[in-house]
């Protein structure tokens, strides 16, 4: 089953970034496919880098773990996981609220058609136009 990362990422204006893969898609969170040797984070953190030379801040909320005969390292949680079934494909997607905070946004046109950021209402108020699962996620995690 394929493995993909997205994310809810906000700009400085706290807008959300969303793109379309081609002309007759809708909008989808930016992100892409997990690589093998990668872990989710590496694979979210090379895609952004890669189709919009961002670097980008995933909001860690640490448990506090500890055990001094181990070492533990404790990673963001993604806000939602889900999994898509099209056809005879599958698709586990993870998704991540993110930030922008540094880079000079530079777009792969080879990976992205479009993009654009936008406001909550905006989303909410273009709901034809966007993937029902992103208004979903929208709609409950962004203040």
């Amino acid at each position: 089953m394929e493995q993909v990362v997205r994310t809810i990422l906000f700009n400085e204006k706290k807008e959300i970034l969303l793109v379309k893969h081609s002309e007759k898609t809708l909008w989808a969170l930016p992100g892409g496919h997990i690589e093998k040797g990668e872990n989710m984070y590496q694979a979210l953190h090379r895609e952004i880098m890669e189709e919009f030379n961002l670097q980008i801040n995933i909001p860690l909320e640490v448990a506090g773990l500890k055990d001094s005969r181990v070492n533990i390292e404790e990673f963001p949680k993604p806000i939602s996981i889900y999994k898509i079934t099209f056809g005879d494909r599958e698709k586990m997607e993870y998704i991540f609220l993110a930030k922008i905070i540094s880079g000079k946004m530079r777009v792969d046109k080879n990976e992205i058609f479009e993009y654009k950021f936008f406001k909550k209402g905006d989303i909410l108020n273009q709901r034809k136009e966007i993937y029902s699962q992103i208004v979903d996620l929208v709609e409950k995690y962004v203040n």
